[in-house]
């Protein structure tokens, strides 16, 4: 919130301090000295709630500290103090730094602070997507007015929306934007048929830059269907190149090509900007930018190489044809061709060391070539085995494992109980925290029931090892990182008393006790981390009563024994190998818990 003051005005005489109404002041004292006090107030806070919105009030810190030092410099400016179009742009200037800043005028100011009152929520995201709409893509769309449509569709007249199947209702979009909508869905189609059923158009292509509403593709999604491509051929191999590299590459074409590039009489000099613009789109690096460069026309591009088509030599003829697949294959080498000694009789050569080295002789190598076939394929089939082995399967085949079956590595939703939420949580997007709502996943209390009861229980249900081939007791296989599903031995539980670890004589468990307020207070610290660390970077919440730590060594690999066999290697000849001893005898425990992180031991909350 934003007020201006002029102490000639009666509420500047009072002697009141305008700082306390949290909002920036422009006070003129005389007629030339200025003073701005105060500080940006969050019009989102609640003078009846004890909640404090700290993140609100950092904000509107950050804020000030930009607007308030440049106060005199706006007035000696000489603009108007009480002209409000004059002072939206310089405090919207000021501010522009920020992140999540948004310069509005006191009569729009209702539409970003009412709550609870949603009666007016899609109208205004009407307006919100055709501002969209313009800015982006040049497209004019005509926003209704939602509160008269709603009035028509409850006296049945059926109005302009639809519902999906989840029963949620959206208005059908402007008739300036269902050809985009198409399109779009056109693309998912294209990708799907190109890899059930291969590539089904070479030159169709998505042509726009930016994507609809997902409200608009809801609205209409069954008259969207693209019922198919049209045919043609692939294009040639310097077609392709004159429509995908930048001017700056035309050395890689024939110098009868290179021109169409770069002369100012090239008919298509005009697709090949030396500059352009791009649409950072809310985006931090410029690699995730959108660049704004026309899309080209294929069909002016073929018709301008013609001319200099027929210039051509005979290799670059050659260069520009479509080959055919080749298979490559190892050939021996005939009993005449390994008695050739160095490549007489046109024999292939034999490459022998220097008399000081004691390294073999490099004998030739042979493959063959031969002409490959692509197979035609038919779809519709159900499974393998039986009749043409060359149906196309759409789909998974039978006993695939799917869902909570899913072997480890696949990450899977359905192997516990949760639910999602949209919320600000920062979660880390390529490095970068999102500043946007992000979709967190919340696991259930039934999902880390075992949990719930303590880290004791949870010891004796998953620290009692298996022998294995005389090797002691062997920890548990677990999947950590949930719901990413990661391979990892156990080899400790924890909480804030202490560590309960496997007894590798015995196959029990083991507690060792936090020895003072310090080693509890480090394991506080490291398991507010580990949580932290999965609400930002996988945006899962594990529940809060679950304050219980495992830790555990992720699979390293496959690690191959003397035998033959193919085990799994968690690292455990590191230095938390096994003390091994005698079954029944003393309890012999894993290495100290203090030497787990260098052999590689990671902690997770147990709810993951």
């Amino acid at each position: 919130k934003l007020e201006l003051e002029d102490t000639s005005s009666s509420s500047a005489e009072d002697g009141e301090s305008r700082a306390s109404s949290g909002a920036i002041n422009f006070v003129s004292s005389g007629s030339t000295a200025f003073q701005a006090l105060g500080g940006l107030e969050d019009v989102y806070d609640d003078d009846d709630s004890d909640d404090v919105d700290v993140e609100g009030k950092a904000a509107a810190a950050a804020a000030t500290e930009q607007l308030v030092p440049a106060v005199a410099a706006f007035v000696e400016s000489g603009k108007d103090i009480h002209d409000p179009a004059a002072v939206a742009e310089y405090v919207a200037m000021r501010l522009r730094p920020l992140d999540d800043v948004l310069v509005v005028a006191d009569s729009e100011l209702a539409l970003y602070t009412q709550t609870g009152d949603v009666s007016d929520f899609w109208q205004r995201f009407e307006l919100w997507k055709a501002a969209y709409y313009g800015a982006k893509l040049d497209i004019v769309y005509d926003a209704p007015d939602c509160a008269s449509e709603a009035e028509s569709d409850s006296g049945g007249g059926g109005g302009g929306s639809s519902s999906t199947a989840s029963g949620q209702r959206f208005r059908r979009p402007a008739a300036t934007v269902e050809p985009m909508c198409r399109s779009y869905i056109g693309s998912l189609q294209w990708v799907l048929q190109y890899y059930y059923r291969g590539c089904q158009s070479w030159s169709w292509y998505y042509p726009y830059h930016y994507a609809p509403c997902i409200s608009d593709i809801c609205a209409n999604l069954a008259a969207y269907r693209v019922a198919g491509f049209a045919a043609d051929e692939p294009y040639t191999p310097y077609e392709q190149l004159m429509c995908v590299l930048p001017p700056f590459s035309r050395k890689l074409l024939p110098a009868g090509l290179r021109a169409l590039m770069v002369d100012a009489h090239s008919p298509i000099r005009d697709m090949y900007p030396t500059s352009f613009s791009v649409d950072m789109n809310g985006k931090k690096m410029a690699w995730e930018a959108v660049v704004l460069i026309d899309f080209v026309d294929a069909g002016r591009i073929r018709a301008a190489m013609q001319p200099a088509l027929q210039q051509l030599s005979d290799d670059e003829r050659r260069r520009n044809s479509r080959g055919t697949n080749m298979v490559y294959s190892y050939a021996p080498l005939s009993a005449h061709d390994d008695s050739v000694d160095n490549g007489a009789n046109g024999g292939a050569p034999v490459y022998t060391a220097p008399a000081n080295l004691r390294f073999p002789a490099i004998r030739p190598l042979r493959c063959k070539g031969m002409v490959y076939t692509m197979p035609s394929l038919r779809t519709g089939g159900t499974g393998l085995g039986g009749g043409d082995q060359r149906r196309l399967i759409s789909g998974l085949i039978g006993g695939a494992a799917t869902r909570g079956r899913m072997l480890s590595g696949f990450p899977s939703l359905f192997t516990a109980a949760h639910h999602a939420q949209l919320a600000l949580n920062g979660t880390e997007v390529f490095g970068f925290p999102s500043r946007d709502e992000s979709m967190q996943i919340a696991l259930e209390d039934d999902a880390a029931a075992l949990a719930l009861d303590g880290a004791e229980r949870l010891a004796g249900e998953l620290l009692r090892g298996r022998r294995r081939r005389g090797a002691g007791y062997q920890p548990r296989r677990v999947f950590v990182a949930w719901p990413y599903m990661r391979d990892a031995a156990l080899v400790g539980v924890s909480d804030a008393s202490g560590t309960y670890t496997m007894d590798t004589a015995g196959g029990g468990v083991i507690f060792l006790e936090h020895p003072g307020a310090g080693e509890r207070q480090a394991w506080t610290r490291r398991y507010m981390d580990a949580v932290h660390r999965a609400k930002k970077t996988q945006a899962v919440l594990t529940p809060e009563r679950a304050r219980v730590l495992v830790h555990v060594l992720p699979l390293r690999g496959m690690e191959l024994l003397a035998d033959g066999s193919l085990v799994r290697d968690y690292g455990f000849s590191s230095c938390c190998s096994p003390l091994n001893g005698p079954p029944g005898g003393e309890p012999q425990p894993w290495a100290p818990p203090a030497l787990w992180g260098a052999a590689g031991v990671a902690a997770y909350p147990a709810g993951l």
